[in-house]
């Protein structure tokens, strides 16, 4: 199946003692994902998260940061069995 992922600049904020902002510093890349969990690792595509069309990719870029590329990735999906809730 085919979908879509963003990835964008990681970028770390620099503030002075005081509190004051300094700067930004670009210190790598990291793709977009649906959580903000600490088990979730945003530099590793596994946990990226994956659009089924444009138009949602064009939404999300709003929230994407500095320097997005989008990406065509492909997955597979293997039904393990029905679940009992």
């Amino acid at each position: 199946m085919k979908f879509y992922a963003i990835e964008f600049d990681d970028v770390e904020d620099n503030f002075s003692d005081s509190g004051h902002y300094i700067n930004s510093v670009v210190v790598g890349r990291k793709w977009y994902v649906s959580s903000t969990a600490n088990s979730v690792d945003p530099t590793d595509v596994a946990y990226a998260k994956l659009f089924p069309n444009m138009r949602g990719v064009k939404q999300a870029l709003q929230w994407a940061g500095d320097n997005p590329r989008v990406f065509e990735v492909e997955t597979s999906v293997n039904v393990i069995g029905e679940v009992k809730i």
